[in-house]
């Protein structure tokens, strides 16, 4: 009797696990069938990609983005071009035109890549990535050609035009990359440069010994020759930093580098501000007293000289002097601006534009003050409390663009 128990018992065992068996086998066939299907389905739904590309005789970045393609195998992807004519009113520039306007580019940067409803402007090694990306993006998804439709001439519709990422920033909140406005930044980082105390001592003596003269044709002249040699100066050697970042600006490490020299300098400024509050010292640290009564005698005996040709000579000596220690104040400032340049892959004309307003708003505390004191015969310095400050938005704003720089470098583009 036990003897059987135990057989009924085993074989209810049996049963179960043939069911658990059956349960797994048959769930292993339906998972498979499945994926199958799924894959079938996705490789179903690969959809063809048209990429635009549209380019500049004598560019450049377009010949490496063309040379790019000619290497680029991939399956359902076709390569358009459009180069931009030397004659206006050509079919390729008035189609550039209508592809600016509809995708709402305001730079007139090349090569441009038009993929489905997105773009990408320039070329470098972050730009390829992004363009891998969409390519992929856009063979997993029904879209509208729309530069087909521009060619027909078709009303554009604002669906088919994909707008930019949003990025939660910080303290900041949802910024697109297309609105921060790169005039608005030329303005605020110009202005921002312009404030450390380093130069603006050197004009404030010059005019302090014009004044009693009242010579005001010496005080054009000299004055005007200070403020004219810094904004050469600080142009020129904007220029040429941008050109040498310009090899560079695709790099992730590149910016990676700038940002942690961004930050390291945002802290430097603050520390200075703290230190300038606790030892209530004001001014530029970098000049010491020594150099200020070696330049001071310097535009002292420059001043006084008869001849205003000379004078004039002697001006613009001091002021390259004094312009290369005002570097030591501020030399993070125009590499964090060229960088940020650079990384938008402007022209040649686009980038001229930009630094001369960075400049323009450099000097603009300097065109101010010397202007009343001109038009017045009176000098008005600028309030210590602005130049004690200086430190302390600098800072903050170096450190603002480091993050940037380093976790969000689309919002920079």
């Amino acid at each position: 009797m036990n003897y059987t128990n135990e057989i009924n018992v085993n074989m209810s065992e049996f049963k179960k696990r043939n069911r658990l068996v059956l349960f797994i086998f048959t769930f292993l066939i339906m998972l498979t069938c499945s994926l199958f299907t799924i894959n079938k389905a996705s490789a179903s739904a690969t959809y063809n990609v048209k990429v635009y590309v549209f380019t500049q005789e004598g560019c450049s970045k377009c010949a490496g983005l063309k040379e790019y393609f000619k290497n680029y195998e991939k399956e359902n992807v076709d390569i358009i071009y459009f180069e931009k004519a030397n004659v206006a009113g050509s079919t390729a520039n008035n189609i550039i035109t209508k592809v600016r306007e509809v995708y709402q580019i305001d730079r007139d940067g090349y090569p441009l890549t038009i993929i489905g409803g997105k773009f990408v402007l320039g070329y470098s090694d972050q730009r390829v990535k992004e363009i891998e990306q969409k390519i992929e993006y856009y063979q997993t998804k029904e879209h509208v050609n729309v530069i087909s439709k521009i060619i027909q001439g078709a009303e554009i519709q604002n669906e088919w035009i994909e707008p930019d990422k949003e990025y939660e920033i910080p303290f900041i909140g949802k910024v697109k990359p297309t609105e921060v406005s790169l005039f608005l930044l030329s303005v605020v980082v110009g202005f921002a440069d312009g404030l450390n105390p380093c130069g603006m001592w050197v004009l404030l003596f010059i005019i302090s010994l014009l004044i009693p003269t009242q010579d005001k044709k010496k005080m054009w002249i000299l004055g005007g020759g200070f403020i004219l040699t810094s904004g050469i100066f600080y142009f020129l050697m904007m220029m040429s930093w941008i050109k040498i970042v310009e090899g560079f600006a695709g790099n992730k490490i590149f910016l990676i580098i700038s940002g942690v020299i961004a930050l390291a300098a945002g802290g430097w400024n603050l520390y200075k501000y703290i230190k300038s509050r606790i030892n209530n010292e004001e001014g530029c640290d970098v000049t010491s007293a020594d150099q200020k009564r070696k330049i001071s005698k310097k535009v002292k005996k420059v001043v006084n000289e008869g001849n205003i040709f000379l004078a004039l000579f002697g001006v613009i000596s001091v002021t390259l002097l004094v312009n290369l220690f005002e570097l030591a104040c501020s030399a993070g400032w125009p590499y964090i601006f060229t960088t940020i340049l650079a990384q938008n892959e402007l022209s040649f004309g686009v980038e001229l534009f930009y630094i001369l307003i960075y400049v323009l708003f450099f000097l603009i505390d300097d065109i101010i003050i010397f202007a009343i004191a001109v038009f017045t015969l009176r000098i008005k310095a600028v309030s210590n409390k602005l130049t004690k400050y200086s430190h302390l938005i600098g800072g903050l704003l170096m450190i603002l663009f480091g993050i940037l720089l380093i976790f969000f470098p689309d919002v920079l583009r």
